[in-house]
Protein backbone atom coordinates (compact mmCIF):
# COMPACT_ATOMS: atom_id res chain seq x y z
CA UNK A 1 0.00 0.00 0.00
CA UNK A 2 0.91 3.19 -0.69
CA UNK A 3 0.33 6.59 1.19
CA UNK A 4 0.42 9.92 -0.17
CA UNK A 5 0.64 13.01 2.09
CA UNK A 6 0.57 16.37 0.58
CA UNK A 7 -0.38 20.04 1.55
CA UNK A 8 -4.29 19.56 -0.04
CA UNK A 9 -5.49 16.17 1.29
CA UNK A 10 -4.25 12.66 2.11
CA UNK A 11 -4.13 9.47 -0.39
CA UNK A 12 -4.12 6.31 0.02
CA UNK A 13 -3.21 4.01 -3.22
CA UNK A 14 -3.69 -0.04 -3.10
CA UNK A 15 -2.99 -2.43 -6.00
CA UNK A 16 -4.98 -5.68 -6.10
CA UNK A 17 -4.58 -8.65 -8.77
CA UNK A 18 -8.39 -10.21 -9.47
CA UNK A 19 -9.27 -12.88 -11.67
CA UNK A 20 -12.74 -12.84 -12.84
CA UNK A 21 -14.03 -15.35 -15.86
CA UNK A 22 -10.47 -16.70 -16.12
CA UNK A 23 -9.05 -12.50 -17.08
CA UNK A 24 -6.46 -11.33 -15.16
CA UNK A 25 -6.49 -7.77 -13.98
CA UNK A 26 -4.53 -5.44 -11.91
CA UNK A 27 -7.05 -3.37 -9.68
CA UNK A 28 -5.47 0.10 -8.38
CA UNK A 29 -7.51 1.32 -5.43
CA UNK A 30 -7.35 5.21 -4.54
CA UNK A 31 -8.68 6.44 -1.70
CA UNK A 32 -8.86 10.24 -1.36
CA UNK A 33 -9.88 12.46 1.72
CA UNK A 34 -10.78 15.63 -0.34
CA UNK A 35 -11.82 18.28 1.89
CA UNK A 36 -13.09 20.39 -0.89
CA UNK A 37 -13.05 20.21 -4.67
CA UNK A 38 -10.47 22.40 -6.04
CA UNK A 39 -8.09 19.89 -3.80
CA UNK A 40 -9.00 16.65 -6.22
CA UNK A 41 -6.60 15.61 -8.61
CA UNK A 42 -7.92 15.89 -11.83
CA UNK A 43 -4.93 12.93 -13.16
CA UNK A 44 -6.14 10.44 -10.86
CA UNK A 45 -9.78 11.67 -11.96
CA UNK A 46 -9.66 11.79 -15.08
CA UNK A 47 -8.43 8.11 -15.30
CA UNK A 48 -10.93 6.16 -13.49
CA UNK A 49 -12.74 3.53 -14.63
CA UNK A 50 -15.12 3.57 -11.91
CA UNK A 51 -16.11 6.19 -8.83
CA UNK A 52 -17.19 4.92 -5.70
CA UNK A 53 -18.58 8.73 -4.01
CA UNK A 54 -19.91 8.19 0.05
CA UNK A 55 -22.05 10.50 2.07
CA UNK A 56 -22.81 10.07 5.33
CA UNK A 57 -27.03 9.97 6.12
CA UNK A 58 -26.66 12.12 9.35
CA UNK A 59 -24.78 14.84 7.64
CA UNK A 60 -26.08 17.18 5.06
CA UNK A 61 -22.69 18.91 3.81
CA UNK A 62 -21.61 15.63 3.04
CA UNK A 63 -24.93 14.28 0.88
CA UNK A 64 -24.14 18.01 -0.59
CA UNK A 65 -20.53 17.25 -1.15
CA UNK A 66 -21.61 14.15 -2.99
CA UNK A 67 -23.67 16.15 -5.06
CA UNK A 68 -21.39 18.56 -6.41
CA UNK A 69 -18.38 16.01 -6.44
CA UNK A 70 -20.73 13.60 -9.07
CA UNK A 71 -20.97 17.08 -11.18
CA UNK A 72 -17.56 17.28 -11.45
CA UNK A 73 -16.76 13.52 -12.23
CA UNK A 74 -19.62 13.48 -14.82
CA UNK A 75 -18.06 16.25 -16.69
CA UNK A 76 -14.70 15.26 -16.49
CA UNK A 77 -14.66 11.22 -16.38
CA UNK A 78 -14.64 9.11 -19.52
CA UNK A 79 -17.80 8.32 -20.62
CA UNK A 80 -17.84 4.59 -19.96
CA UNK A 81 -16.38 5.40 -15.95
CA UNK A 82 -19.14 3.35 -13.43
CA UNK A 83 -20.15 5.69 -10.44
CA UNK A 84 -21.52 4.34 -7.56
CA UNK A 85 -23.06 6.13 -4.62
CA UNK A 86 -23.13 4.69 -0.99
CA UNK A 87 -25.01 6.16 2.34
CA UNK A 88 -22.98 5.71 5.41
CA UNK A 89 -24.57 5.21 8.87
CA UNK A 90 -27.99 4.36 7.56
CA UNK A 91 -28.44 2.60 10.62
CA UNK A 92 -28.83 5.99 12.27
CA UNK A 93 -32.64 6.86 12.03
CA UNK A 94 -33.14 9.50 14.77
CA UNK A 95 -29.64 11.54 13.34
CA UNK A 96 -30.68 10.89 9.82
CA UNK A 97 -30.77 14.67 7.72
CA UNK A 98 -30.84 12.90 4.39
CA UNK A 99 -34.40 11.09 3.40
CA UNK A 100 -33.99 7.89 1.63
CA UNK A 101 -35.38 8.39 -1.57
CA UNK A 102 -36.48 12.24 -1.72
CA UNK A 103 -33.53 14.02 -2.44
CA UNK A 104 -31.84 11.42 -4.79
CA UNK A 105 -34.44 10.80 -6.48
CA UNK A 106 -35.28 14.37 -7.64
CA UNK A 107 -31.57 14.97 -8.08
CA UNK A 108 -30.64 11.93 -10.57
CA UNK A 109 -34.42 12.64 -12.49
CA UNK A 110 -33.37 16.34 -12.56
CA UNK A 111 -29.74 15.60 -14.54
CA UNK A 112 -31.17 12.85 -16.55
CA UNK A 113 -29.76 9.44 -14.82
Amino acid sequence: MFHIVDETHEMQTKMVRVELDGVKADLILVDSTVPSLEDMDSCVMESADAYVIVYSVDDRESFIMAQQLITVILGMSKRSSALILVANKNDLARTRMISREGEWKYWFTKRGF
